[in-house]
């Protein structure tokens, strides 16, 4: 059976305030530059109930809804790169959990959404 994932080189992203980038358009710019077989950027979208922006200050690189995901799409793919979305469930409110993850799955042009499962209560 054939994934998303075969044959791609991916980069995994966990928040804005993590790289030296000010915008996203800096940020492609720099894996084309530095790691230009990398096809895929997987970007943290929430984290339990809350969408990542809850923790990442950085006001161009956070994920605070489907706005900021079509954002990264939309400047991945004028960069030849996918956007794949994961996050962490914490199973602790898990509709409010589902609804982000189904709301980031709906954004035209996010290719999969991992789920980060942690073996933490």
């Amino acid at each position: 059976m054939s994934t998303p994932y075969d044959g791609k080189v991916a980069l995994w992203h966990w928040k804005g305030t993590s790289v030296s980038e000010n915008t996203i358009e800096e940020f492609a710019r720099t894996i084309k530059q530095w790691a230009p077989h990398v096809t895929q950027v997987w970007v943290k979208t929430s984290d339990g109930d809350d969408w990542m922006g809850r923790y990442d200050s950085d006001p161009e690189l956070a994920i605070n809804g489907p706005d900021d995901i079509a954002r990264w799409v939309r400047v991945l793919e004028a960069n030849g790169m996918e956007f794949h979305a994961w996050c962490v469930p914490k199973g602790v409110n898990v509709n409010a959990e589902a609804d982000i993850i189904i709301q980031t799955c709906n954004v035209p042009g996010v290719r999969s959404m991992i789920l980060d499962v942690e073996p933490y209560s």
